[in-house]
């Protein structure tokens, strides 16, 4: 029978049969032909078949072909062109090692196309067996040279099929340099995406986990099954099973054992290396590990470090119980990690320590928890970066928390403890990002706030042992903690620090009234927050719409809407935007002389306070008029507010910002407004970056006149008229409002976090353009115009890209609108389009759709 093309031999025994049955073969050196040597060759070291042409190779690499006995080798002087195309050596340094039954899963490809491979503990080239070797384990390619190695972990080599292997005796030392057996306790376990990791042994077997089976070299060992952890540890290879029952064994072809595995963790009180396949890190994969336990013996605590596996999204646990023992968790931050995620309730005790550290260059913060159970430390140490989750940490027995920031979905039970925020990272004025309530503060407990520099505290209660806690440092804000457990919290500065207590030292910070300009309103649906005066009076208003002084309604007052406190001084405004400042004297109250109709708090940062601690609660909150001359104001909306309500807004030669966290409200003007002078209303989204400008239901007329006006949603059924050279910024316009376009330039779409083709989504109809008014369209790209007249200067305009529709605007008060394309990324990156009534000669072609 014919032998398959890209047949190759090299020794002896082996052979080729051609198209007609000659039967070529190499015999001392020599080219044979059915038996007869062929004289005219020598130093032949491999023969090979391809496409029906007998090629022979020698020592010098060169090769020579015939088709028939008869022929003539040629070239005469041979060619280095190897005739099997594809030939591709192994690369440099490749191992292989065999399976359980002793073959290798794989075979090493020399330089002259040779195939070496291991069958039943032999080396077998080409698929023929060497007789001449046997128990081997490994073989090994090493700069042109195929390695053998046995049992007995000797070596031995050759460089042709042909030559014999050397030396000798065998030889001790291991061919491939740096072979290096994976870090003593390496663990590798299956991720929730199937990404497990592996380890080589000291003789160079890799050892993984597939389909819940162990894997040696590639190929499943059928004798497990349900592996969900390996290990290596002092030599020895471990499994674990799902019934937590481990086994091992030392070399390959060693039985598993104990018979029936043993409970005993063989990686306790070690460093443990979560492992994975370089070539396929972690991928995103969450690592589950079940209980982490361990138990000092009552000496010096315990100790394990367990490294996070690279680019991982994160190691899971159902929960951390250690008693005298420290666990360190740790990641390399270059590439990629994610949290340690405890799903389940937790124990630290008697002196033990549960850290996790970033590592891969100096001064990184400690690495992120995401804890979602309840956390009892006791006499121990937490060491955290960011905490989130929705658990519970509890701190007795003078424990120690040291965490840089935290979530508003977890809570800190500080009942007897030092809770350290901002610490290892240093992070300034960290208490601004410390969103977790801290509750049961215990009259020993306190509070460390790192790398803070304050100079006043105020502490709003919001009950008899609980409230909101801020530092500044002069004006500026520091710290924003919410607190309960104590009647009073003292705050004392030291050394780039401030700790706060339950005890009045005598560095304490003074402790004084709100924050300057603080607005509270009244809030026809809940409590309205509270004013506290230097004295820490609380001023709020009733139901009833008076000012009550420390919960006691003040007789004189009525039809109050707003408190105010500026300058120490406590102001209220009533239902005719009258405002009085009220001042007492023990138990009496007066007011200024005449009421005034001047905003006190014009010009500066107005913080509305909400009774709730942090949130508005979907609550409606009522501002009466705004107005202001000079300077600039800025309003928050309380966080989680349905909407902010103005009877109108009144602004020259001034600006005021209205900001909105995370788009929870808006602002609604059920008024007449005018913009004039140079003046802005800017609404804005707060709470990420990258968000555009937020919302405003105006009902009723704004005349904007040389001013400005930046909204991203603008609903309604009012009128916006822009006059004098205004500018109109719009993201979107429902159906309800009017604009005038007199004489401005109206921006649709713009700013941060606009959308594509804007026009589409304007629905308000445009009237009064005028002669030097347009239009600006943001990420706009158009190739065409519609202008379809409803009458002589008004009509309905569309704007085509190609065949598909990107503007539908009704537009009234000019003949004619032209419309240009304008291509530069400034204007998004679809670039835009603008509408005037003049053709400016790069007009799109007015077409017929």
């Amino acid at each position: 029978m014919q032998s398959p093309n890209n047949t190759v031999i090299s020794l002896a025994t082996q052979q080729i049969v051609d198209l007609n049955g000659n039967v070529w073969s190499i015999l001392n050196g020599q080219v044979a032909v059915n038996g007869s040597v062929d004289l005219t060759t020598g130093n032949v070291i491999e023969m090979a078949y391809e496409n029906g042409t007998i090629w022979q190779k020698n020592s010098a690499n060169l090769w020579w072909s015939k088709t028939m006995p008869s022929g003539s080798w040629s070239p005469s002087y041979g060619t280095m062109v190897d005739p099997i195309p594809n030939q591709v050596a192994s690369p440099n340094n490749t191992l292989l090692t065999i399976n359980a039954v002793g073959a290798s899963l794989s075979a090493i490809t020399d330089a002259s196309g040779n195939v070496w491979s291991i069958v039943s503990g032999q080396v077998a080239l080409n698929g023929v067996v060497d007789a001449t070797t046997r128990s081997v384990i490994a073989l090994a390619y090493e700069n042109g040279t195929i390695w053998q190695k046995n049992a007995d972990n000797l070596w031995w080599g050759k460089t042709t099929p042909a030559s014999f292997w050397s030396p000798p005796y065998g030889t001790s030392v291991d061919p491939i340099p740096n072979q290096v057996a994976s870090p003593n306790n390496t663990v590798i376990a299956e991720g929730n995406a199937g990404t497990v990791g592996t380890f080589t042994d000291a003789s160079g077997n890799i050892w993984s986990i597939a389909a819940g089976q162990v894997t040696l070299n590639g190929a499943a060992d059928p004798t497990t099954a349900n592996v969900t952890q390996m290990a290596y540890v002092n030599g020895q290879v471990w499994q674990e099973n799902a019934s937590g029952l481990w086994w091992s064994k030392t070399t390959p072809a060693s039985p598993w054992s104990p018979p029936y595995g043993s409970a005993a963790n063989p990686v306790q009180g070690v460093d443990i290396n979560l492992a994975f396949n370089a070539a396929s890190p972690g991928s995103g994969a969450v690592f589950n590990l079940g209980m982490l336990s361990a138990s000092g013996t009552g000496g010096e605590p315990g100790s394990t470090a367990l490294s996070m596996p690279y680019a991982a999204a994160g190691v899971t646990t159902t929960g951390v119980q250690l008693t005298d023992y420290n666990l360190a968790f740790s990641a390399l931050v270059q590439l990629g990690y994610g949290p340690l995620i405890i799903d389940g309730n937790s124990g630290l005790a008697d002196d033990s320590t549960l850290s996790f550290q970033l590592k891969g260059t100096g001064g990184l913060p400690p690495g992120p928890l995401e804890n979602n159970g309840t956390m009892t430390v006791s006499a121990s140490t937490l060491t955290v970066g960011v905490l989130t989750g929705q658990g519970v940490i509890t701190a007795t027995g003078n424990s120690t928390l040291d965490i840089d920031a935290a979530d508003t979905g977890e809570t800190i039970q500080l009942q007897a403890g030092q809770l350290y925020i901002g610490g290892a990272s240093q992070q300034t004025d960290a208490g601004m990002t410390f969103l977790a309530p801290i509750t049961d503060f215990g009259a020993g407990s306190a509070i460390t706030l790192y790398a803070t520099q304050a100079t006043d505290e105020v502490f709003v209660r919001r009950g008899p042992t609980a409230g909101e806690l801020y530092l500044y440092n002069g004006t500026v804000m520091v710290a924003d903690l919410l607190i309960s457990g104590q009647t009073n919290i003292y705050a004392s500065a030291a050394n780039g620090s401030v700790t706060l207590s339950a005890t009045d030292s005598a560095g304490a910070l003074p402790i004084v009234g709100s924050a300057n300009n603080t607005v509270v309103a009244a809030n026809p649906t809940g409590s309205s927050g509270a004013v506290f005066d230097a004295g820490g009076n609380a001023w709020t208003i009733t139901s009833g719409g008076k000012v009550a002084f420390n919960g006691v309604a003040i007789p004189a007052t009525a039809n109050v809407i707003e408190l105010a406190y500026v300058g120490g001084v406590v102001w209220q405004e009533n239902s005719s935007d009258n405002w009085v400042s009220i001042v007492h004297t023990g138990t009496t109250f007066s007011t200024s002389a005449a009421p005034t109709t001047v905003n006190p708090v014009q010009g500066v940062n107005l913080d509305l306070q909400t009774g709730t601690p942090g949130t508005g609660a979907g609550e409606t909150f009522s501002v009466g008029a705004l107005s202001a001359s000079s300077g600039s104001s800025t309003i928050r909306i309380p966080t989680g507010a349905a909407s902010l309500t103005s009877t109108g807004v009144q602004l020259a030669s001034s600006s005021l910002l209205v900001e909105d966290f995370n788009g929870n409200g808006q602002l609604i003007i059920d008024g007449n407004s005018t913009l004039a002078a140079g003046a802005r209303l800017n609404v804005q989204e707060l709470g990420a970056t990258s968000l555009p400008n937020g919302p405003l239901a105006n009902n009723g007329t704004m005349t904007v006149s040389a001013a400005t006006l930046q909204v991203g949603s603008l609903t309604g059924t009012g009128v916006v008229s822009g006059t004098a050279s205004s500018d109109l910024e719009v993201g979107s316009a429902g159906g309800g409002e009017t604009i005038q376009l007199s004489a401005a330039t109206l921006f649709i779409g713009g700013g941060v976090g606009g959308v594509a083709n804007p026009g589409m989504n304007f629905l308000a109809p445009i009237t009064n353009f005028g002669a030097s008014s347009s239009i600006i369209l943001f990420q706009t790209n158009a190739t065409s115009e519609v202008f379809n007249h409803t009458s002589p200067t008004a009509g309905e305009l569309f704007l085509y890209n190609s065949a598909k529709m990107v503007a539908d605007l009704h537009i009234s008060g000019q003949a004619n609108l032209y419309a240009s394309f304008n291509p530069e990324p400034a204007f998004g990156p679809y670039g835009s389009v603008t509408l005037t009534a003049t053709d400016g000669g790069h007009s799109l072609p007015i077409t017929s759709h």
